[in-house]
C-alpha cells in the first residue's frame, strides 16, 4: 500500500512538474531546496559532506520569489545592501546568522563549504552558480 501511495505521489508530481514548464529545472531546485533543510537540520559545525550541486546549470530561470519559496530563506541576501542576489551555504550553520549591533553576519566554523548563489538578470530571472568557500 505505501509503496502505491508513494508511486501515486511521485505520478502527480511529475504531472505537476512537467506542466509548470521546464520541469527538470523545477526539479533540480526542489531538490536543492530539501537538502538545504536536511542540513539545516543537522548541528552547527557537523560536517555536511556538501558539494557544488552537478546541475547547477538547472538552476536558471527562476523569479526570486520561485527561488525564496523553494529554498527558504537564504544564509546572504543582497536586498539588505540594495542588491538582488540571494546566497545559500551549503553547510550546517545557525538560524538565523547571528548578527553584531550593526547588523553584520558573523560566524566561525572550520574548513569549507560550497555556496550556491543567485543573481537576477533584466527580466528578473535566475543565474545561479555554485562555488567553494572558505569559512571564516
Amino acid at each position: 500500500m505505501l509503496r502505491q501511495v508513494i508511486g501515486l505521489s511521485l505520478l502527480l508530481y511529475s504531472t505537476f512538474a512537467l506542466c509548470a514548464g521546464h520541469s527538470s529545472n523545477w526539479v533540480a531546485l526542489n531538490e536543492l531546496g530539501f537538502f538545504i533543510s536536511e542540513l539545516r537540520a543537522m548541528p552547527v559545525g557537523t560536517d555536511g559532506n556538501a558539494t557544488c550541486p552537478s546541475n547547477v546549470s538547472s538552476l536558471q530561470g527562476f523569479t526570486r520569489n520561485e527561488v525564496l519559496k523553494a529554498l527558504g530563506s537564504p544564509d546572504f541576501d543582497e536586498a539588505e545592501d540594495g542588491g538582488t542576489g540571494i546566497s545559500y551555504f551549503l553547510t550546517p550553520t545557525e538560524k538565523p546568522l547571528p548578527k553584531d549591533e550593526d547588523g553584520i553576519v558573523h560566524f566561525r566554523v572550520e574548513g569549507t563549504f560550497p555556496v550556491v548563489s543567485f543573481d537576477f538578470d533584466a527580466q528578473g530571472l535566475s543565474i545561479a552558480s555554485c562555488l567553494e568557500r572558505y569559512r571564516w
